[in-house]
């Protein structure tokens, strides 16, 4: 930072000589064809800052705004930082800042407050409200894209097709498709992949099992039937029923490209995938492509011979490859003593190949952060970026643990269905005389898929979390069915009504404006939750816009109204729901026009 003496002057900044402030353009002529909301607002105190800053003479980097929520609308730290520079009390800072700043200058700050070490900026909620509320009758659920972009390859689930999806898996693919939703609404142009194991030991052993045993028809899911015939593969080579010897043949044919192994193990896959697209399709998770393993089996050569150019590949006694990479404790193998390739050393590959074509976003379980940190150090030591990395906590169940290979798991299908049946039972509980069967099939599924997605993505993924069914589901809780019903309850209000909603904010008072700004604030959390990779905080949001339009519903009367005011209430009740939907559906749970 470079700033004058501050012996000086004798306030707590030096003084210069005072100059015409620049024409703020930006902040001030943005018209509702573009406006952002909230993120329009902060643009304006970033401008203010900058030409406060510039009035009392000081440079510098970075200007901390930050969302306190309580204190002020936005707010800057930026004094606390400056103190030891300037030799001033933060406090004395922050009022010499917030003096500064014109605020009339700016068409969104109200007021502008040095306070104890923090300069607060105060919106004006009208002008907000107003210019929100015009963005979003021209653009509905449009609203809330901050503009950014990049290409990115996403890759979440990649669950082994040796089995159908459990909780775990399940919450990976909440975490990825929200992560998906969130992209592709912040601007960026993404590709999400589901990289699968069509090559290894698994594989193998599903393949040896369906060769013994036999494939389960016992009109199951075929994932289900997979996973059972894997289990039972994998005790009898542990039994010695089945020989190792044979397991280790299988692996060694399919790279040697025996047409008959080859063809056993594609018909394995592919059964077993058949059923985790269906489970991905009930839970509304799309990805663009479905990438196997065996593709990159050509290029682990390259991969290996580039990591000998490194220095860090070791042949082992028993003929292994592995590598020795600085910084972590355990060895990467790369090949097996058989001379066959591992996981591990194709994942590098498909990483390699990744690298090429955009930015990587990798969403892991943390039982794979060791491999994913040594694939990581290998990408390094060959030039290549890593991948960005998520990584989520394990789910659990009351009852006990998980285990595929035993056979001894709760599957996503199970959960799904025990979701639905609970829903079922409350919307037959709370409308029976009302709806058909079908109609309150359609929106349990509805509600029942809704509530397993919120309730996995409000916990922050860093969180290890218990999947409690009752609260899940509940309807008085602040979950998806609350989430889902705030916004039934808006639209049931905007088909009711015999007139057009309208923006005119002239007459909102303290409890339309704090809802119109919870609604602004949605390209602002789009906006930061795409630069952090997190997902929890629009589940937040949307519990936090869903609860100020109850609020608003039981302070205001909407649809019985003074006449000069209803007009202007279903105006906003049309951008809450706007918002409300658009943000739900981030997460994947459902709008429902009725509940």
């Amino acid at each position: 930072m470079n700033e004058k003496s501050p012996e000086d002057s004798s306030g707590v900044f030096p003084q210069k000589v005072p100059v015409e402030p620049s024409s703020p353009e930006s902040p001030d002529k943005k018209t509702s064809e573009r406006f952002s909301g909230f993120l329009e607002f902060e643009s304006q105190v970033e401008a203010a800052l900058r030409e406060a800053l510039d009035e009392c003479g000081v440079e510098t980097e970075g200007l901390q705004v930050e969302e306190p929520r309580e204190a002020a609308d936005l707010a800057s730290t930026l004094p606390f930082r400056l103190a030891s520079e300037l030799g001033r009390s933060p406090a004395e800072i922050s009022g010499e800042i917030a003096g500064s700043v014109d605020a009339a200058h700016f068409s969104l700050i109200e007021r502008v407050e040095g306070v104890s070490g923090y300069v607060n900026f105060h919106a004006d909620g009208g002008q907000l409200a107003r210019e929100t509320l015009e963005r979003i009758m021209a653009v509905g659920r449009g609203f809330g894209t901050p503009g950014l972009e990049g290409d990115v390859i996403l890759e979440h689930t990649s669950a082994n097709p040796n089995g159908p999806l459990h909780v775990g898996h399940l919450r990976n693919a909440v975490v990825g498709d929200g992560l998906r939703r969130l992209l592709v609404k912040a601007g960026f142009d993404v590709d999400t992949q589901y990289y699968f194991n069509d090559a290894g030991r698994q594989i193998a052993l599903v393949a040896l099992g369906i060769e013994r045993f036999g494939l389960p028809s016992d009109g199951g899911k075929p994932d289900h039937a997979v996973a059972r015939v894997y289990a039972r593969a994998n005790s009898a080579v542990e039994d010695g029923e089945l020989p190792e010897d044979e397991v280790s043949r299988l692996l060694t044919e399919y790279e040697e490209g025996v047409e008959e192994t080859v063809e056993a193990f594609r018909e394995a896959v592919e059964v077993c995938l058949e059923g985790i697209r269906e489970t991905l399709d009930r839970l509304g998770v799309v990805h663009d492509s479905f990438v196997e393993e065996s593709r990159f089996v050509d290029d682990v050569d390259s991969v290996i011979e580039r990591l000998r150019e490194a220095e860090v590949v070791e042949a082992e006694e028993n003929g292994a490859l592995v590598a020795q990479l600085p910084g972590i404790e355990k060895e990467l193998v790369l090949r097996r003593s058989d001379g066959t390739s591992v996981y591990s050393s194709k994942d590098i590959a498909y990483h390699v190949w990744k690298a090429e074509h955009g930015g990587t976003i990798d969403v892991l379980g943390s039982d794979h952060k060791l491999q994913a940190q040594q694939v990581g150090k290998a990408l390094e030591l060959i030039g290549v970026e890593p991948p960005e990395l998520v990584v989520h906590e394990f789910v659990s169940l009351p009852g006990g643990s998980m285990s595929t290979r035993r056979g001894t798991f709760v599957s996503a299908d199970e959960l799904l269905d025990e979701a639905k049946e609970r829903a079922l039972g409350e919307v037959e509980e709370r409308r029976g005389g009302e709806l058909s069967g079908d109609e309150m099939e359609r929106i349990a599924s509805a509600v029942g898929v809704s509530a397993v997605r919120f309730f996995m993505s409000r916990v922050a993924p860093q969180k290890p979390m218990e999947f409690d069914m009752e609260a899940a589901v509940d309807f008085e809780r602040q979950g998806a069915p609350f989430v889902q019903y705030a916004y039934a309850r808006c639209s049931g209000i905007l088909e009711k009504a015999d007139e057009e909603p309208v923006v005119e904010v002239s007459g909102f008072g303290e409890t339309e404006l704090a809802l119109a700004l919870q609604v602004s604030r949605l390209p602002y959390v789009v906006r930061n939750c795409a630069l952090d990779r997190e997902i929890h905080p629009v589940a937040e949001y949307c519990v936090d816009l869903a609860s100020s339009f109850n609020e608003f519903y039981r302070d205001c009367r909407v649809l019985d109204a003074p006449e000069e005011t209803r007009a202007a209430r279903l105006g906003l009740v049309e951008a809450v729901r706007a918002a409300l939907g658009g943000s739900m559906e981030l997460l994947g749970v459902e709008p429902l026009e009725s509940m």
